[in-house]
């Protein structure tokens, strides 16, 4: 990552993941409020949709003809 920054330091970043000590208290808090932000809403939805398998055959799961 750091070889794709303008000015990145290899060594710091192995530092910072390595070394840094993190308090999960204030990151739990800030990743909630985070989330809250984008999906606080009573109507709000998260989905997920891995379509990146290609479905071809009759021999893949999930893979049949769609009729409608």
């Amino acid at each position: 990552m750091a070889l794709h920054i303008k000015g990145g330091n290899v060594r710091a970043l192995q530092r910072f993941v390595s070394d840094v000590v993190w308090n999960q208290n204030r990151i739990l808090t800030k990743y909630h409020q985070m989330v809250n932000e984008d999906l606080g809403d009573i109507e709000a939805a998260v989905m997920f949709d891995e379509t990146s398998f290609p479905k071809k055959g009759d021999e893949s799961v999930g893979a049949a003809r769609h009729v409608g």
